[in-house]
This record gives C-alpha cells, structure tokens and sequence, in this order.
C-alpha cells in the first residue's frame, strides 16, 4: 500500500489502489472439497457444468455458448495445480469477454426494443450483464431504503437490507432467457445478478416516468463496509468497464463521472465507502429512493465481490494482471489527485 508524503488522512480508495498488484492466492476447487451448498445456493449447477465442459458434454447447451471453451482451463480449476490458459497472455485480466444474450430483442413486435446482453470472462467466470431499455420499479422491490446513518438502524436483521423482487419489478421489450439456465451462462452459481435475471418481465410496451440518460453501474454489495470486499467490488467495475469498451486505458475519473452514474441495489445503511464510488465514477443513488417505473438506456450489472479477477492472479498468471493493476492504481490515485505526489512503503491512516 502507498500514501502522499507528508502525512495527512489517506482516502479508503488509496490504501488499496497502491497495493492493487498484491493479489491472494486463489483455493483450488476439487469436487471433493466443493463448499456446501447450503451457504452457495446454486453451486451444484456450476459443479455440474463444469464436469460437463471438461468430458465436452455440452450439446443441448450449445446455442446458449457464444464462445469457445478452453476444456484445459476448466479442468485444471479441479486439480490442486491450477494450469494457465494456453494462448491466452492475459488469462483473468483479459478484456475479451463473450457476450451471451440472455433477454431477446422483441424487434418489430414493439416500437422500442429491450436487450440483455451478458459479458463473460472465461478464465474468471466474470461477468457483467447489460440492459438496455430496462424499466425498475421500485415499488415492487421489498427491502429497505438505504442510505440511512448507522447510528439510526442499529441493530436492524441484515436480511431487511437485500432485495426480494415481485413480478415486473425488472422488465423490458425482449423475451428472457429460461430462468433454470440463468446460473449456467453468467458464472458461478446463484449471485444477485442471476436473482434480477430470473425476475425480468417481458412487456412489450411501458410507460417510463423517469429516463436515465448516463451509462449506469449497478450492483448490490455484501460486505459494503469491508475495504477489501468494497475495492474487489471497484475494481470489478473497473475490469467490466474496460471489458465493454466503455472506458479506455487513459481514461480519467473526471471523464468517467460525466458518462457514468452509480446505483446500490441493496438497503445498507451509509458508509465510509460509498464516496469513492461517487468519486470514481459519478453520482450514487439507491434503487429505492427512484421514481417507480425508472427507465434505463444502459445499465451494467457488474460482478460481485466474490469474482474478481485480482483474487484468482496466483493461479491467472500476476505477470499478466499487472498492467491493468497499475491502470487500476492510476485511474484511482488520479482521482484524489495523488498520481504525481511521491509515495512511502508506510501508510499512516490518520482516526
């Protein structure tokens, strides 16, 4: 980690963005020590997939597979000596990810069509979901609102704060992929994108009250608190963005936050990080604090926490995510001005 000479208050960001290249070493998954199902709902799914990529038993599946599938790769994820991807110089931290379309364009059947389109990275099993011409409403989401001082919801059950969806709270002009294949095609298992994309409606035609023009990151967090889990779920952003073409390598955070803007959906209450999202890529709002029927042009939900690149580097390859590290690291310590300001092996974090 790196901090400004002179010493002074650190920002939550920077404390990790000059450590952005120190990565943890990815456990091996081996059928035999899978994690329980009970605490990764969907796990199974995944574990089953991965078997059926690894023996090439993917026929009735194939239609859904837009890319190839490295079986070497897979198969080394089973054994306790990860192997890396061959011909693939980026592994993890590769910007080329497949697109699956998971709700199809209605076409001529509405005047203005909707698409999700999802985004996978092969190697890490990221992936980040767009929308187009989405509607949320959030009247139909139960949850609470977010957003509040932590001193006034002491105490409040945890499971208040994530969001059960009634039908037609996501919807749009396309025709959803079926929802017992969502955790199949967007990564492992059951995460909360996987949730919202077997919640979306089709509606040929709706009425918006309210129309986002920017570019929109969405997720809901877990550990919102937690600064190694928030800046995991940054830099997701970050890779996902790159990833989409939607930023370049010298883009700025002063560029990104007049194209982007940031929406939690999940009810936590406020927290110390929730700035540097707000830093970083623009204005924050909370899902429930929209307009009922809000209308997206383009909404981009990005991996969680759990999936990011950086955590799986020793088995990817640390050489080859070392470049978008520091490409990290820039875009950050840019956006608190400390790009150019000399930097100590210690971090002082003043209370």
């Amino acid at each position: 980690a790196a901090a400004a000479g002179g010493g002074g208050q650190v920002p939550a960001a920077v404390q990790v963005a000059g450590n952005a290249a120190n990565v943890a070493k990815e456990t091996a998954i081996t059928p035999d020590t899978i994690l329980p199902a009970a605490r990764f709902p969907g796990i199974e799914a995944w574990l089953i997939r991965q078997k059926r990529l690894i023996s090439n038993d993917l026929p009735a599946l194939e239609p859904w597979v837009q890319h190839p599938v490295d079986t070497d790769w897979f198969a080394g994820r089973f054994s306790n000596t990860p192997v890396a991807p061959p011909e693939q110089p980026n592994g993890c931290f590769t910007l080329d990810w497949q697109p699956i379309t998971m709700c199809e364009p209605l076409g001529s059947l509405t005047p203005k069509p909707s698409s999700i389109i999802c985004h996978r990275n092969a190697y890490s099993d990221q992936t980040v979901c767009v929308g187009q011409h989405i509607v949320i409403r959030p009247s139909l989401i139960t949850m609470a609102a977010g957003g509040e001082k932590i001193e006034s919801v002491l105490g409040r059950a945890e499971e208040v704060e994530f969001p059960v969806y009634a039908p037609n709270a996501w919807a749009g002009a396309c025709t959803p992929r079926p929802g017992d294949a969502v955790p199949l095609f967007i990564g492992m298992g059951d995460t909360y994108m996987s949730t919202i994309l077997r919640t979306v409606s089709m509606e040929p035609s709706f009425n918006c009250a309210a129309v986002e023009q920017k570019m929109v990151i969405a997720l809901t967090r877990i550990d919102y608190a937690n600064l190694f889990h928030a800046m995991r779920e940054i830099f997701n952003a970050y890779h996902s963005l790159r990833a989409l073409g939607w930023i370049k390598a010298d883009t700025t955070a002063a560029e990104a936050r007049q194209k982007f803007s940031v929406m939690f959906i999940d009810g936590h209450a406020e927290g110390n990080i929730d700035s540097v999202w707000e830093t970083l890529f623009g204005t924050v709002t909370r899902v429930k604090s929209l307009p009922d029927s809000t209308c997206f042009t383009r909404i981009a939900l990005i991996p969680p926490s759990g999936n990011c690149a950086l955590t799986g580097a020793i088995s990817c390859g640390i050489a080859q995510g070392a470049a978008l590290a520091e490409e990290f690291a820039r875009f950050v310590l840019d956006a608190y001005g400390l790009y150019d300001v000399p930097m100590r092996d210690v971090v002082t974090i003043a209370q």
